[in-house]
This record gives structure tokens, C-alpha cells and sequence, in this order.
């Protein structure tokens, strides 16, 4: 099974904007952006599972 990298690439970017807009507007998730921030390696594991979950369908 082949991950596509600029898929997870794209998401992760799109994740991260998303993250940002939502922080500069409320500054109660700025915990959890932060935590995201010191571990991406999380984002990458579930959109892998996300993923692997839609392709065995």
C-alpha cells in the first residue's frame, strides 16, 4: 500500500492554516495548537490511519 506524501503533505499544511486561523480568532485552543505544534508526528499517524482505513474499503 503506497501512502501518496503530497496528500499527507497537503493536509497537514491545510491542518496547520486551519490551526492558525482558528487560534488567532480564539485563544482557547492555543493549548492545543501548541501541543500539535511540539508533536506533529500525531497529525501524521492518524491521517495515515484515516487513510489506510479508506483504501481497504
Amino acid at each position: 500500500m503506497i501512502i501518496p506524501l503530497l496528500w499527507i503533505s497537503f493536509h497537514f499544511c491545510a491542518y496547520a492554516l486551519w490551526g492558525s486561523l482558528l487560534c488567532s480568532m480564539q485563544k482557547i485552543c492555543l493549548a492545543w495548537a501548541d501541543r500539535m505544534i511540539y508533536y506533529p508526528h500525531v497529525y501524521f499517524v492518524v491521517t495515515t490511519i484515516v487513510y489506510a482505513s479508506l483504501e481497504w474499503r
